[in-house]
């Protein structure tokens, strides 16, 4: 839910996350710890003042009472990382009217529209309530026009941001106004319900992980430079500025699609988008993966088909506990997030399970870095970015990128190789761009065996 011009100092629970993200500072330093040239994934914390406690205490104390839910997780989160004790019971919010006494009017029904791409939240909520979407969809637009003014989130409002914003030059990616309200408001929701008693603790822990919309260890995690091993975009400059020739010739990017690293270690999965911030657009997106011979063909069409285990919206601090029971056993875990607003959303990593397997040990250095006894490096995750992603265009001699790579150490690569036999790389590689106002796209995928014979 972006668009052009410049980010909104709105957003829901933005202190609560801006003081946990403040807070996980890793001790003895003012950024986050680095190793090796790689980001902490885990970080420590500062020892703070008593002034500090005491002050933030006052503050907190407001935070625990907020109709926002997001808001109160965050200071509960807060609360427990410097052992502030609050009090057990949070203030009731009164004057809310319960979701389930509403009417639709034909009024609020023309808005609806602006708030479909929520649905999701809306389901869920209503899913776990026992009450109608319809009324959950009301309620949501009833709250909207209560926190802020119609003509500050409408279409119209919309539009005229856009104006200010083009009038001054400012062409960024931002938040759109009612997409930044709409979530504000379904936390709004939660608090409602688990106040009326329409929502439990154990309904809302299950809809928590889909309510989540950003990821504190990720907010201070910075990312590595591009990898050289990370080829630019091939074909363009030998077949000028025609895009459909370069969509039509996917299959040749297939091919210079690294297997090794640095130091001769094996990429085990990547994911990279590259860009050119042309008019059109153009991009290309790869994506690989090591996976056990046994395994069946993947489905290729699932956009992340090279990853066979899957899940969404869940936390790094929760990395560990990631352990599956699928039969035969994937080697990736790749991690789906919707809507979140902390940079690296979509992560890779080695399966924990195959790390427990091997004997392997995690270490809070790093992305999701595994080690041996001896404590060297056996299987790390690399979050890398060049340039804006977001630039504007034109800027026709630029290329901005991002992505995350997986590597193992050629010790850890004879360990997985020993250990489950011939394996398998799948490749897959998907060029676009836009072209009156539509999108087009070409796909080309290619499997490889992996054994003693293949040639790097």
């Amino acid at each position: 839910m972006t668009s052009q011009g410049t980010p909104p100092t709105a957003c829901c629970g933005t202190h609560g996350i801006a003081a946990v993200a403040w807070l996980q500072i890793p001790a003895g330093s003012g950024a986050p710890r680095r190793s090796c040239g790689r980001s902490s994934a885990v970080p420590s914390y500062h020892p703070l003042r008593e002034d500090i406690l005491v002050a933030y205490a006052k503050l907190n104390r407001r935070l625990f009472s907020s109709p926002n839910h997001a808001i109160r997780k965050a200071a509960r989160t807060i609360a427990e990382l410097v052992g502030y004790e609050r009090s057990p019971e949070m203030r009731l919010i009164s004057g809310l009217s319960h979701p389930s006494v509403l009417e639709l009017s034909p009024a609020l029904d023309d808005l609806d529209i602006l708030i479909r791409p929520f649905d999701l939240y809306f389901e869920i909520l209503a899913e776990e309530s026992g009450l109608p979407t319809t009324k959950i969809r009301h309620r949501v637009i009833q709250l909207m026009r209560q926190l802020a003014p119609l003509d500050t989130w409408s279409t119209q409002g919309e539009n005229r941001l856009q104006a200010t914003l083009s009038s001054a030059r400012l062409r960024f990616h931002y938040h759109r106004p009612c997409a930044v309200l709409a979530r504000r408001v379904v936390f709004h929701m939660v608090t409602e319900f688990i106040e009326a008693g329409t929502l439990g603790s154990v309904s809302f822990q299950s809809m928590e992980s889909a309510l989540r919309f950003y990821d504190p260890v990720m907010l201070l995690t910075r990312p590595g430079s591009r990898p050289a091993e990370v080829r630019p975009i091939s074909g363009r400059d030998g077949y000028g500025r025609s895009n459909g020739d370069w969509l039509s010739r996917v299959n040749e990017a297939i091919n210079p699609v690294d297997f090794y690293i640095s130091h001769g270690n094996r990429i085990l999965a990547e994911e990279t988008t590259l860009k050119r911030p042309e008019w059109e657009n153009p991009t290309e997106i790869r994506r690989s993966a090591i996976y056990l011979s046994t395994m069946p063909s993947l489905n290729a069409d699932d956009s992340y088909y090279p990853f066979s285990l899957k899940v969404s919206n869940r936390l790094i601090m929760e990395y560990a506990s990631l352990q599956g029971n699928e039969v035969p056993m994937p080697l990736i875990i790749y991690n789906i997030a919707y809507g979140h607003d902390s940079p690296g959303r979509n992560w890779l990593a080695l399966s924990p399970t195959v790390g427990y397997l091997l004997g392997w040990k995690l270490t809070e250095h790093g992305l999701f870095r595994w080690i041996n006894d001896e404590g060297a490096m056996m299987a790390e995750s690399i979050w890398w970015r060049g340039g804006c992603i977001e630039q504007s265009p034109p800027n026709y001699d630029d290329e901005v990128g991002e992505g995350w790579l997986v590597q193992a150490s050629e010790l850890a690569w004879d360990i997985i190789t020993s250990r489950f036999g011939t394996l398998k790389r799948l490749i897959s590689i998907k060029r676009s761009f836009y072209q009156d106002k539509q999108r087009i796209e070409n796909t080309a995928s290619s499997e490889q065996i992996i054994n003693k014979s293949f040639k790097y």
